[in-house]
């Protein structure tokens, strides 16, 4: 019989560093590489670890954005945060399809 290599999935190795438990929950801390740098990881890895980060980077823009048209009462906020995160997204696209397989 044939033996499956330990990590089959090429996920990138995590180690538990410590639990706390309450009466409720349970909580891990967990030592986490950065997929970027995981010469593990596959394409497809990096690329979720970007769009993610991207993700997040969007989404805190747009609450800004909201903020301070309401605030200001004015719409070029959202006009200008608007093209930044055009230009993060852009950015997030060319960085995905750089990278190799």
């Amino acid at each position: 019989m044939t033996e499956l290599p330990d990590n089959i999935l090429h996920l990138p190795q995590y180690q538990v560093l410590g639990c706390k438990s309450t009466d409720d929950e349970m909580h891990f801390q967990v030592d986490v590489p950065d997929p970027i740098a995981c010469e593990e990881c596959g394409v497809h890895m990096k690329a979720s670890w970007i769009f993610s980060a991207n993700d997040v980077i969007v989404n805190a823009g747009v609450i800004l954005a909201g903020l301070l048209v309401t605030w200001t009462g004015s719409r070029y906020p959202d006009l200008v945060i608007g093209f930044i995160i055009g230009l993060v997204v852009l950015n997030g696209a060319r960085r995905i399809l750089q990278l190799k397989a």
